[in-house]
C-alpha cells in the first residue's frame, strides 16, 4: 500500500530486506498474503494476513518512506522483516533496519513505547 493516508490502520507493517516482489505481490493484493501455519498436530493452515503497509529497504526511497512509518500510523504494533538466517548477523543490513525502525517507533510514541510493546514477525 503506498498512500499512507489510505491506510486502514490495523497496526501491522512488513518489510522486504532485499528485492522488491514480495513487496509488489502484497501491494498488488491490497496488501494481503497468505502464511501457512504448522498446528501442533502436524496440519497445515492457511491464514491472511492483511498489512497497513509493505515495502522493500532495498531501495533508498522505499527506505526512506518505511522509516517514517511509525510517526504516520500510531496504531503500528506487529513488525514483519523478511530475512534469512543468513540475513540475521550483528551488524548487518537487516538488524540495523530493525533497530533504526525500532528506535522510530520510540521517537514517534515515547509515552507508549514502553506499555505497549511490539511484536516482531
Amino acid at each position: 500500500m503506498s498512500n499512507i493516508s489510505d491506510v486502514p490502520q490495523r497496526g501491522v507493517v512488513v518489510a522486504q530486506t532485499r528485492g522488491t516482489s514480495f513487496a509488489a505481490a502484497c501491494a498488488e493484493a491490497q496488501g494481503k498474503y497468505e502464511v501457512d501455519v504448522i498446528q501442533k498436530d502436524g496440519s497445515v493452515h492457511t491464514e491472511v494476513v492483511e498489512v497497513d503497509a509493505v515495502g522493500s529497504l532495498g531501495d533508498a526511497a522505499a527506505r526512506a518512506a518505511f522509516m517514517q512509518l511509525p510517526g504516520n500510523l500510531p496504531t503500528l504494533r506487529f513488525i514483519g522483516f523478511g530475512v534469512t538466517e543468513s540475513g540475521i548477523v550483528k551488524g548487518g543490513p537487516a538488524i540495523v533496519d530493525l533497530t533504526e525502525l525500532l528506535y522510530n517507533c520510540f521517537q514517534a510514541n515515547p509515552s507508549t513505547f514502553t506499555w505497549l510493546p511490539y511484536s516482531l514477525l
